[in-house]
């Protein structure tokens, strides 16, 4: 969790943050004589990430209205287990559920962007807006992409608030680009032009290799990359109902096509690249970050890669090597669905339920937390993005365009909702996938031929799950199942 403190540190961090809640909070606290509790739920219990959870979201809170005890209701422990059966839950989201119902319910949940839904198409939480509408919170500054998907997910009405997110952006190497003559425009740049520019600028000839693209700083994976983008264009692996898969489509040819494609040209490094190279002269001190190195023209990557670049470029001074020039766009389109970005997330939301029967605090609390003054005091994370992008800010000395994290909103929770509440999606879906994506690229199968394997044998798995949900299953290492 970002902005960890422990101990008195914590306590001071608290009070200060309070002293500049309260000095710049539009409402002011109503102090009620009677002492009560505020039941707050969340996902996982155990002592030090509930210590780590006060500190972060409710210390402050309780300082600034000390007739309000806040009470922790975790979901499940430590290990991951039901607090209640002590067994692994059907699915996150049901676990939090049984937290808000019952004779004594939680009366806010804070959990991730999956969950929340889940908890909206339920109608367990309440809508935000009437309580936005009374009092003085003004959401006008927050970044549009997370205004937007926060609406998404409640179909144009507001049931949960954050006050963070993390985003992507496309880094891309100035000098690289300079070299042949290629500017990248800053908005709406889609993935097909990106395509296109990677390999106008790859160079194989060169040593060492300079790649067109990276899709992770990492490694090269490129059935990764495909999912990645599948997401963003909002491909569906399976049905509703979960009875047979949709893979075996023309966007999908198309994407894995396009996807493999980088890979066998040599546009996009495979995870060997990554290795340092022994070519002469003296080796880089950043070998292995292709981009930092120079290898690379255009990367992927979350924006705390640009604190790291910083970082770099300090640690370089004076050993003769240098970070190249460099700038971050907004991650790149899919035409067909325009303004959703890759690689960007929700912070941890809140909401209130629909049965809380303290509803007054609880949004006093989601209030606190999503207004400036949090917003100004808790800016300094490195692992997070503030929500009201006028307290977003640069690395030290780094001159960059920071607008592109805030122009684009998530994926709906709901394209990913297979991989969060399937418990065989790794088994039935993704290793086959993957193994079959790998033939591809060997040359031992066709796009059109892998892509309805993958349908085949998934199909064949989800008949079997459908006719057996009791289970337990035997898995090959392409995902055909049977009960055991």
């Amino acid at each position: 969790m970002p902005h960890r403190i422990k101990g008195a540190v914590g306590l001071l961090a608290a009070a200060l943050l309070t002293a500049a809640l309260a000095g710049c909070s539009e409402s002011k606290p109503d102090l009620q004589p009677e002492r009560h509790v505020l039941r707050v739920g969340i996902m996982h219990g155990g002592s030090e990430s509930e210590e780590l959870f006060r500190q972060r979201y409710t210390d402050a809170f309780e300082m600034m209205y000390s007739h309000v005890e806040v009470e922790l209701v975790p979901a499940l422990d430590e290990w991951g287990r039901d607090r209640r059966t002590g067994e692994p839950p059907v699915n996150e989201a049901s676990a939090l559920g049984t937290l808000m119902s019952g004779a004594a319910p939680v009366d806010v949940v804070f959990a991730e962007s999956p969950q929340i839904y889940a908890l909206i198409r339920d109608h367990r939480l309440m809508e935000l807006d009437s309580f936005i509408a009374k009092s003085r919170l003004d959401l006008s500054t927050y970044a549009l992409g997370v205004m937007g998907g926060i609406k998404e997910m409640g179909e144009g009405k507001i049931y949960a608030l954050t006050p963070t997110f993390t985003a992507s952006g496309l880094f891309y190497n100035k000098e690289l680009l300079m070299e042949k003559g290629i500017e990248l425009p800053q908005e709406g740049v889609t993935w097909d032009t990106v395509f296109q520019l990677a390999r106008r600028i790859a160079d194989s000839e060169r040593m060492p290799q300079v790649f067109g693209l990276l899709f992770n700083r990492f490694t090269g994976n490129g059935f990764r990359d495909a999912m990645l983008l599948s997401e963003q264009e909002q491909l569906r692996l399976v049905d509703e109902g979960r009875e047979r898969m949709l893979v075996n489509t023309d966007s999908w040819k198309q994407l894995w096509t396009e996807i493999a494609g980088l890979y066998i040209d040599r546009i996009s490094p495979t995870s060997r690249d990554f290795q340092p190279s022994s070519d002469e002269g003296e080796e880089h001190p950043y070998a292995d970050d292709l981009f930092i190195g120079g290898r690379a023209a255009m990367l992927l990557a979350n924006f705390s890669y640009a604190n790291e670049l910083a970082e770099a470029q300090r640690q370089l001074e004076g050993s003769g090597f240098r970070v190249p020039q460099w700038d971050v766009m907004p991650v790149p389109e899919s035409p067909s669905v325009p303004g959703v970005g890759a690689g960007m997330e929700l912070g941890m939301l809140m909401g209130i339920n629909t049965r809380a029967s303290n509803p007054e605090d609880a949004w006093r609390l989601v209030e606190l937390i999503n207004g400036p003054g949090w917003a100004r005091t808790m800016a300094r994370s490195g692992s997070e993005l503030p929500a009201r992008a006028e307290y977003a800010s640069a690395a030290a000395g780094a001159g960059y365009n920071l607008d592109a994290y805030y122009r684009l909103r998530p994926v709906p929770p709901d394209i990913r909702e297979l991989s969060t509440s399937f418990p065989y999606y790794y088994d039935v879906i993704y290793l086959p996938g993957l193994k079959l994506f790998r033939n591809v690229l060997e040359g031992r199968m066709t796009v059109p031929e892998a892509l309805a394997e993958w349908e085949w044998r998934g199909n064949i798995s989800l008949k079997q799950i459908k006719e057996h949900p009791e289970g337990p299953f035997e898995f090959d290492d392409l995902g055909i199942i049977a009960p055991k």
